[in-house]
């Protein structure tokens, strides 16, 4: 379980949502380029460090475990990434 106060979640929720609203006018204002949809994978990728050392609990939990799942989240990044690039690629 969590040790943070419901002060401090509050307040990653807010940077959550902060994230999310900078993914969203990323793409909005690019036309959805292969550039906004790195910037939108980065902006999860912290996204997911805050979800799971925060709101998951793992900020105590054993290294390797907290390693794992974030490599986790890294590979499935840029895996989503790898795919764009490679329709871009045979797109033009």
């Amino acid at each position: 379980m969590t040790t943070r106060s419901p002060a401090a979640l509050a307040r990653i929720w807010l940077l959550l949502l902060a994230l999310s609203l900078c993914g969203v006018l990323a793409v909005r204002l690019s036309a959805g380029s292969g550039a906004a949809i790195a910037v939108v994978l980065v902006l999860a990728l912290f996204k997911c460090r805050f979800i799971l050392l925060d709101f998951m609990g793992l900020r105590d939990a054993p290294f390797l475990l907290r390693r794992a799942l974030f490599c986790w989240c890294v590979v499935v990044a840029g895996l989503a990434l790898a795919k764009v690039l490679v329709l871009a690629a045979m797109a033009g």
